[in-house]
């Protein structure tokens, strides 16, 4: 149609291209010289091919030129990502090629969809729910299969349709294999911890600051647990005597790369116990240092007296 008129057209386009805040189709009828009937039928088509916009306010409808901006649908035929639109009932009504071989057809409620399929389908419904409302949000859902399950991370975002209806447009990437990955991860994780907390030795780990990011549970044997310990200086185990050196001892092991020192520490119940820290440091990629890990024993009953000497020795 609009090949065989493209002189009407062409003054449609001019006219909104003068007139950047937009005009109804009275206002574009009287400017071009041509009747309403045939200006509502070219903005229909310029709409539909995104070269023109249209705004509503109320029952009213202003059309814009969209000027140099991607048209949307060439957008979303070239999106690497799998997407749905949805009305405000949920109601799916576009999807991109990707999606129909994978979660249905047009005209399936999500609701539907998912509930049977979904894992954490009342989380995603919530979600939905904050979407719809206008907020957006991602969730991860969990869909089930056979002997399986398969992870994708929904970024959902608010619309609102030209009727001013609310409604909402979902973007899909498979996680499957980082989430297992991170699964893994915390298996892992989990188990090396349960070594650690298993050895005879309370593990300890300091920044280069010497202040403590972790101390294994079987610190409490000695009764070094007096308080939550992490965000303290590690010096703080020490007794008053003996927290200079402490300090001075763990600057030379950020230096040297390893090393041992001894001091008394003072347990809640009043009792002095003499420990000896035996540690090295963590370093990162590039070879710089980003931490002290170290174990602790109980040498109370074989220690020699704590004498001012130097800080640290090697291991």
């Amino acid at each position: 149609m609009l090949q065989e008129i493209p002189e009407s057209v062409s003054r449609v386009l001019e006219i909104l291209k003068r007139n950047p805040q937009g005009l109804n189709i009275m206002e574009i009828a009287e400017k071009t010289g041509l009747n309403r009937m045939s200006v509502a039928k070219y903005l229909d088509v310029l709409t539909a091919q995104e070269s023109v916009e249209v705004r509503t306010f109320g029952r009213a409808k202003v059309y814009c030129f969209a000027g140099r901006r991607i048209p949307v649908a060439v957008f979303r035929d070239h999106m690497p990502l799998h997407y749905a639109i949805t009305d405000s009932d949920l109601t799916i009504l576009e999807l991109n090629d990707y999606v129909p071989r994978t979660i249905g057809k047009v005209g399936i409620r999500l609701p539907d969809l998912f509930r049977g399929h979904v894992a954490n389908y009342d989380e995603c419904m919530a979600v939905f729910g904050e979407v719809l409302a206008g907020s957006p949000s991602t969730v991860i859902a969990e869909r089930l299969f056979p002997g399986g399950s398969q992870f994708c991370e929904l970024l959902c975002m608010p619309i609102r349709f030209p009727d001013g209806s609310p409604g909402m447009m979902s973007l899909s990437v498979d996680i499957t294999r980082e989430r297992r990955a991170g699964m893994a991860d915390r298996a892992d994780a989990e188990q090396f911890r349960t070594m650690i907390e298993g050895l005879a030795y309370p593990i300890f780990r300091a920044g280069t600051d010497g202040i403590l990011t972790y101390l294994s549970p079987r610190a409490a044997e000695l009764g070094l647990v007096a308080g939550d310990p992490f965000g303290r200086p590690f010096a703080d185990l020490a007794g008053q005597q003996d927290r200079n050196d402490v300090d001075a001892s763990l600057r030379a092991i950020v230096e040297s790369g390893e090393g041992t020192f001894r001091f008394r520490a003072c347990r809640p119940d009043g009792r002095k116990v003499r420990l000896e820290a035996i540690c090295t440091v963590q370093r990162d990629p590039s070879g710089a240092c980003t931490g002290i890990v170290g174990l602790l024993r109980d040498i109370t009953g074989n220690a020699r007296p704590v004498r001012k000497q130097g800080p640290v020795r090697g291991g």
